[in-house]
């Protein structure tokens, strides 16, 4: 498997079974590389990220590493807007799949010449990657690699929360305070679960 495209794996299976409500939406913003193991000296490194809910627009890095140390390479950027598929599988507590959706949602490509590189260097994205993509002669670019953001979606299967048992401990109408005052506790009672 290629190095980025596992990179692109782990991204999108980091969070699976982390217990949440199924109606949650996955986090797949990325970024993910679309790019193989090796770039032509002069092509342009892709990456696609997602919408990742802060309204700020993705700020890309692009790193060489040289020394031991991550030395900034990031060149000139082009940003458009691509269309891709995501899957989302719902389980139920036996992590059984109980239903599949695919969307069509918007990613930013960005497409980045990396900067000051020469042939035989490494480079990579942000400054935590351990092995890069190699730089090689100057040749024909190679299309882009649209990822395929994939996530799966698990309904919360623990037990209640412990102050369900007090709001319904406070709902009992007993205690002799007299029938309107039951009335109305069983009134409360039933505003209480209409909400839940």
């Amino acid at each position: 498997m290629r190095p980025y495209r596992l990179l692109a794996v782990l991204a999108i299976t980091g969070g699976l079974w982390a217990p949440r409500d199924a109606a949650a939406v996955c986090d797949i913003a990325g970024p993910y590389l679309g790019t193989g193991t090796k770039l032509p000296l002069g092509c342009p490194l892709h990456v696609y990220s997602g919408f990742n809910g802060t309204g700020e627009p993705f700020i890309p890095k692009v790193t060489v590493l040289r020394g031991g140390a991550y030395a900034d390479a990031t060149g000139a950027i082009t940003r458009n807007m691509e269309q891709i598929s995501v899957t989302t599988t719902f389980v139920n507590c036996q992590l059984q799949p109980s239903n599949m959706m695919t969307t069509i949602m918007p990613y930013d490509h960005l497409a980045i010449t990396p900067q000051n590189v020469q042939v035989g260097e490494q480079i990579g994205f942000s400054s935590d990657w351990l092995t890069g993509i190699e730089i090689v002669a100057a040749g024909p670019c190679a299309a882009p690699i649209l990822p395929q953001p994939a996530c799966t979606e698990t309904p919360f299967c623990g037990s209640p929360p412990p102050f369900e048992d007090f709001e319904q401990s406070d709902c009992s109408a007993g205690g002799g305070g007299g029938l309107a005052l039951g009335l109305a506790l069983l009134g409360l009672c039933a505003a209480r679960r209409r909400r839940r």
